[in-house]
């Protein structure tokens, strides 16, 4: 954990970056420094292409109608799954993006 964000949220640092969410057990706030484990929805994330300050890489995009679905390599290393509902375009291989997760979407866990 890395320290308190808005409205009583927890920011952590991860590999796909760093995001605020919110403690699943209501009784349990983390101490700065512990090592915690986040749990996101794939569909939960919204990804923004972009030219510079990526987080990551697509390397492989699935197209299944009203879903698309991204593997994307962040620069760490790690790789996640994204689903996106209903897109307006479809992102090709290649492309640098970052990633956007509302905070009450994301779940910190205690390890």
């Amino acid at each position: 954990m890395k320290g308190q964000g808005e409205g009583g949220s927890v920011v952590v640092e991860t590999e796909a970056g760093e995001y605020a969410g919110r403690p699943a057990a209501e009784d349990w706030r983390p101490a700065e420094g512990d090592k915690v484990s986040v749990s996101v929805r794939p569909e939960a994330i919204r990804i923004a292409e972009t030219e510079d300050g990526s987080l990551g890489e697509i390397m492989e995009t699935t197209y299944l109608g009203d879903i698309i679905q991204y593997r994307i390599r962040m620069h760490a290393g790690v790789e996640i799954q994204v689903s996106e509902m209903n897109p307006r375009q479809v992102l090709a291989k290649g492309v640098g993006v970052t990633l956007e997760v509302h905070p009450e979407n994301v779940v910190i866990l205690q390890e």
